[in-house]
């Protein structure tokens, strides 16, 4: 015997809200499991976030977030609308020899980059070998981004 239109149709929508209420569950399952990493690679506690030309020295936990963190300000703030806007910052090994950056921003990377040596010396952690040139450059604001360029190539 065939089942009466209304009933195929609840039937149908029982089985909609249950694959919906499951997929919440899997979201929200995914959602907690995300935080979790994310937390577990503030901390600096996994070993997977570990960069691997870096020595995982026993002081050193938070060395490759603190450099991810400075690497995320440099570029989150080379925006500019003039030449004005954008001022040179010497940050050596490993964030550059020389960026350029917004103005507004060059003190609180400049504080930051002092605090990473700081924390690299005070607990023996692994640092650059590499040696930064002294350049003559100029720092101008080319398609809304601060660049630096050597002061002849730039016209200077």
């Amino acid at each position: 015997m065939k089942n009466p239109p209304g009933r195929t149709r609840i039937k149908r929508i029982i089985i909609l809200m249950s694959c919906a209420a499951a997929g919440l569950v899997v979201t929200a399952l995914l959602l907690f499991l995300m935080s979790k990493l994310i937390m577990d690679m503030r901390d600096g506690s996994h070993a997977s976030v570990k960069m691997p030309a870096l020595v995982d020295l026993p002081n050193c936990s938070t060395q490759t977030q603190f450099e991810f963190d400075i690497e995320s300000d440099i570029r989150n703030s080379r925006a500019c609308e003039t030449d004005a806007d954008c001022e040179l910052l010497y940050t050596g090994c490993p964030f550059g020899c020389d960026v350029a950056v917004d103005k507004n921003a060059r003190e609180r990377i400049a504080l930051a980059v002092r605090a990473y040596r700081q924390y690299v010396n005070d607990n023996d952690c692994e640092r650059c070998r590499s040696d930064c040139p002294v350049r003559d450059l100029k720092v101008m604001c080319e398609n809304k981004v601060c660049v630096a360029a050597p002061k002849a190539a730039a016209g200077g």
